[in-house]
């Protein structure tokens, strides 16, 4: 199969929307937001690597944008120094992706220099950089779920457990299968 055929490419599992068993799709941004308020728009979204945090910002993200809040988002990387936020408007909520990469120095640089903001929300793999808003956590019906939806037909048996519930991975694996 030729990678753009592929139904595991980056575009095709980027398009998935985050979702928890149980919760109406159209339920989870409203009762985020409602939680995200209550801890005074500071929180985290919690979770191993590959259990959803990316997809879960991006897409409060998008929803916050849509009720009309001004909303940045920045991403840390392991080895990379966090670029400096410059000026922080009173009514932003910035959106930190990879908290746990920063240094120590680099994570209090952020907050000090986030400190103005109306709100800020970081993905991290462990609790405490801030109030934990949710945890992010995966489930092998849905990751077959979710394979189901890209390329139905595709059998997913063992690839979760293989990859530790880490999603991610698992597309990677079902991708390079799908490949040969």
């Amino acid at each position: 199969m030729k990678p753009r055929e592929n139904p595991f490419r980056n575009e095709c599992v980027e398009g998935l929307r985050y979702r928890v068993p149980g919760v109406a799709a159209e339920a989870l941004m409203p009762m985020l937001l409602g939680r995200f308020a209550g801890l005074g728009f500071r929180g985290a979204l919690v979770g191993p690597k590959g259990h959803g945090k990316t997809t879960l910002l991006e897409g409060f993200a998008g929803y916050l944008r849509g009720e009309g809040y001004v909303v940045r988002v920045v991403w840390a990387r392991v080895g990379e120094r966090l670029a400096p936020l410059g000026t922080v408007s009173p009514g932003e909520i910035v959106c930190l992706n990879g908290a746990e990469a920063l240094s120590y120095w680099g994570w209090w640089r952020f907050r000090w220099e986030a400190r103005g903001a109306a709100g800020i929300l970081v993905t991290a793999h462990r609790e405490g950089m801030l109030p934990t808003l949710w945890r992010c956590e995966t489930t092998a019906a849905l990751f077959e779920e979710l394979v189901g939806e890209l390329a139905p037909g595709v059998d997913p048996a063992g690839v979760f457990e293989r990859n530790g519930g880490n999603v991610r991975e698992g597309f990677r694996e079902l991708y390079r299968r799908c490949a040969k």
